[in-house]
């Protein structure tokens, strides 16, 4: 995170530096360079090197969010779907890991309570959410900044509930994570959250109900 003379975060997909456009922050309260990216993890260690030579300077938290999910049951997926899955969320996060500095003020993961609980028909995104924990209890302690992962719960009005999951949580007593309170929460949990808990979960519900 960098000072700049007003407040703005870019959009970006695949390469960090084609920037999509620049959108003020909320109430300008905010006086950091946030860059949002979606990179292709084969030259991710060259971006993440990238980075830290770019005129915004050295890298200060980072917030990994990648994931995709392809439910079906074990029986039913094939290898390549399985892989897709689990390297989708796994190999940007080991190669982060690999790569950052240790004096990295914060590294937030977005894990999942299918992580901590299971959920039918996500084996294959409930191992790799599983590495995630594994990874941020490895590296808390390590870095000068906390390393945390949270298992989120389903979120409302974007990520990845379709209108069928939606039911089926309705049904079982699931609710959906807002979209500004989990961001208040996410902001929360950085700022002030235990520096000693590398593991939380974060969700409208109540354990049993993923059972």
């Amino acid at each position: 995170l960098h000072p700049l003379p007003r407040p703005f975060f870019v959009i970006s997909t695949r390469n960090v530096f084609e920037a999509h456009g620049t959108y003020p922050l909320p109430q300008g309260k905010l006086d950091r360079f946030l860059l949002s990216c979606s990179i292709g993890y084969p030259g991710l260690d060259q971006e993440v090197e990238i980075l830290e030579r770019h005129e915004h300077g050295r890298i200060d938290g980072v917030i990994h969010g990648a994931g995709i999910v392809e439910d079906k049951l074990i029986r039913h997926k094939t290898p390549k779907s399985f892989d897709r899955v689990f390297d989708t969320k796994v190999l940007g996060a080991l190669t982060l890991a690999e790569k950052l500095r240790s004096d990295l003020k914060f590294m937030t993961f977005f894990s999942s309570v299918s992580g901590a609980f299971g959920n039918r028909g996500q084996a294959d995104y409930a191992a790799a959410n599983d590495v995630l924990d594994k990874l941020a209890h490895y590296m808390n302690g390590r870095l000068v900044g906390r390393v945390c992962s949270i298992n989120w719960g389903p979120w409302d009005s974007t990520g990845m509930v379709s209108p069928e999951l939606r039911r089926e949580y309705d049904r079982r007593g699931i609710g959906l994570i807002d979209l500004k309170q989990g961001a208040v929460a996410l902001l929360e949990e950085i700022l002030h959250g235990d520096k000693d808990a590398s593991q939380v979960i974060l969700m409208s519900a109540d354990p049993e109900s993923f059972s």
